[in-house]
């Protein structure tokens, strides 16, 4: 793999996962009046609603977006090894398990908060 890849997968990895803080904070309505939130609704929601202009759900054209980058880059890596639909299966666990792993370190960190100023 050379190193032009290397960024390709990269980049397509942090894509992944900025689409799926995106989807998080519309799934769980995180104060829009915070700027980092602010900030990445707008400059992220308009991208997969217009590729996805067929679809008016906001949370699945963010995790469909989210998914189509990792399944890109994941594809660039592994083509050679393995089929396409092996890889779109790695990455839509992938995907979960990101999710499931911010998940549970915004719990470990709100009950550690907790604890810290009651």
């Amino acid at each position: 793999m050379n190193t032009s890849n290397v960024a390709l997968v990269l980049i397509s990895m942090l894509i992944s996962y900025v689409y799926v803080f995106a989807f998080l904070f519309r799934t769980f309505k995180v104060d829009y009046y915070n700027p980092i939130v602010k900030t990445s609704v707008n400059w992220l929601e308009p991208i997969p609603n217009a590729i996805f202009f067929f679809s008016s759900n906001p949370l699945l054209n963010t995790i469909l977006i989210s998914l189509f980058a990792k399944v890109i880059g994941a594809f660039l890596v592994l083509s050679n090894s393995y089929s396409a639909v092996f890889i779109f299966i790695i990455c839509v666990f992938d995907v979960i398990g990101f999710i499931v792993q911010v998940l549970f370190f915004s719990i470990i960190g709100s009950v550690i908060m907790s604890w810290v100023s009651p």
